[in-house]
């Protein structure tokens, strides 16, 4: 029942953009595209033509939207979308997301296309994001988001909360990670441990000191799995000398396991395991499985 409603949404959203789109309603496509999440966005953006797709993105702004908008479609689409881009506005974009997501996009370019990009990003960024695009393919560096914040442990929690309030920019702030004088990570906090403690009670006194982490070359399905036995929201990546260096929040993990579902469908039905099949034709998609279908015929002889 949940999954037709969302599919009669999608279905009325995607009505709704072709209907604008015939009319040239460029107004209205521009405030349909702030209202919709990036998620259903990039849903209905797979049923549009070529020609529909470009009109729709360029219509979308350089911003925090547009960069989560791309990190939801298949890199096959994102590298289609961005090939007719400049490079300033995609710079634009991507300085717009998060460290994770601004690799995610990178990678999904043509290596010549995503340096020269690279290169227009402030220097500090392109440290961020090389270190990033460093790590093992599917692993916790690279889902990791490193826009975290640490507290110390001798500060109160009243001082603590007065801090987190200055944090706009934190990733899903539910866990407060505590370090040493050396910069360790020592523990961990709730946030609402933290919001029902005295005021004057040192974080070191109510932290949980058995830290669950990870390092960044830890497996993606390693880290999907931690996050779902543990019923975590965040999961701290640290270094062998236990300084922290990202989270990986619980949103990555569910478009972890997504891809890992949809890559075992595929493998089931013979289809490999590139999810951009779904994007190919159906003379396309033939094509790939013709030898497991060759296969099953001979064997029914």
């Amino acid at each position: 029942m949940r999954k037709e409603m969302f599919n009669h949404e999608i279905n009325i959203l995607r009505d709704t953009y072709r209907r604008l789109l015939r009319r040239q309603a460029k107004t209205n496509l521009i405030k349909l595209n702030k209202k919709t999440h990036p998620a259903d966005l990039a849903t209905v953006f797979r049923y549009f033509t070529d020609e529909e797709q470009i009109e729709i993105f360029s219509l979308m702004n350089e911003t925090e939207h547009t960069a989560e908008f791309l990190s939801e479609l298949d890199d096959a689409l994102v590298n289609d979308l961005l090939s007719k881009e400049t490079l300033e506005r995609i710079a634009a974009i991507i300085e717009r997301a998060p460290t994770n997501d601004q690799s995610d996009i990178l990678n999904a370019l043509e290596q010549e296309k995503a340096l020269a990009v690279l290169e227009l990003l402030e220097v500090e960024e392109q440290e961020e994001i090389a270190e990033i695009m460093g790590y093992p393919e599917d692993s916790a560096g690279t889902l990791m988001n490193t826009e975290v914040f640490t507290l110390h442990e001798e500060i109160t929690a009243g001082d603590a909360i007065k801090t987190l309030q200055d944090q706009e920019d934190a990733e899903m702030v539910f866990y407060l990670y505590i370090t040493d004088d050396d910069d360790r990570l020592v523990g961990v906090i709730s946030l609402r441990a933290l919001t029902t403690t005295p005021s004057k009670t040192t974080l070191k006194d109510i932290m949980i000191k058995n830290v669950h982490s990870v390092r960044p070359e830890t497996d993606q399905e390693e880290v999907a799995r931690i996050v779902a036995q543990y019923n975590f929201l965040a999961v701290p990546v640290i270094d062998p000398d236990s300084h922290l260096l990202g989270i990986v929040t619980v949103d990555d993990v569910v478009d972890v396991i997504r891809e890992e579902a949809t890559e075992d469908f595929l493998q089931m039905a013979g289809a490999g395991k590139d999810r951009e099949i779904l994007l190919k034709s159906s003379w396309e998609n033939a094509k790939t499985r013709l030898p497991w279908l060759f296969a099953s015929w001979i064997g029914g002889i």
